[in-house]
């Protein structure tokens, strides 16, 4: 009820990690406001943050960037950790199309998914593909 007889209704928002106070325009029967940001000193009086800001939101993205690309070195990871245990499984070589249709199975992916999968580890000389047999490299199995 208040929103609808205000001519500017600010939103305060606080990050408890930083202190840092953000404050935007929610709603308003006007032009729109920028975001600001606001925090207290150590003395208690009340300083411009925008920077501090800026720079909690770069740390927040580089953090999820780093996590992203932390879960997607696990996940090939254990891919290929697989993709070897079924080679090794297999007497040390098996077909593309066997181990094709294993890892289609075992992480639910399609076969063209999985077919680029295979020819990037070709190409890293993690796996040998002989007369369409795929084989574990030396390094790779070794590793395994």
């Amino acid at each position: 009820m208040l929103a609808q007889k205000a001519g500017t209704v600010l939103e305060c928002k606080k990050d408890r990690s930083s202190g840092v106070i953000t404050v935007s325009c929610s709603d308003a029967r006007h032009a729109e406001m920028p975001d600001w940001s606001i925090m207290f000193a150590e003395d208690g009086r009340i300083v411009d943050a925008d920077e501090r800001h800026r720079q909690v939101l770069e740390e927040n993205r580089v953090r999820q960037k780093e996590k992203r690309q932390e879960a997607s070195e696990k996940t090939k990871k254990d891919r290929l950790d697989y993709a070897l245990k079924a080679i090794r499984d297999h007497g040390g070589s098996i077909s593309r199309k066997q181990l094709t249709a294993i890892l289609c199975s075992k992480f639910e992916l399609k076969r063209p998914t999985v077919s680029l999968m295979i020819t990037q580890w070709r190409e890293d000389g993690t796996l040998l593909e002989v007369n369409g047999d795929i084989h574990a490299s030396n390094e790779a199995a070794l590793a395994f």
